[in-house]
């Protein structure tokens, strides 16, 4: 993964990674600010990959509610 804009995926030292559109805007960052305590970088990109962000204009990539609330 790489930490430049405009990569599909990217990961920044400091505590977090970001995930990246095509177009260079962030989707999706994942942080342990607030946990005490560091996760190793492998582990923040498994977790940003494991991240399925839908399209507001396309109800067909919606979770359901009761789906996205089971814990």
């Amino acid at each position: 993964m790489s930490d430049q804009r405009g990569q599909d995926a990217g990961t920044e030292d400091g505590g977090f990674c970001n995930v990246w559109s095509a177009d260079g805007k962030v989707v999706v960052q994942v942080s342990t600010s607030g946990l005490g305590n560091g996760l190793p970088r492998a582990e923040l990109e498994k977790i940003a990959k494991g991240i399925t962000v839908a399209d507001v204009g396309n109800e067909s990539t919606w979770t359901p509610a009761a789906d996205a609330l089971q814990p």
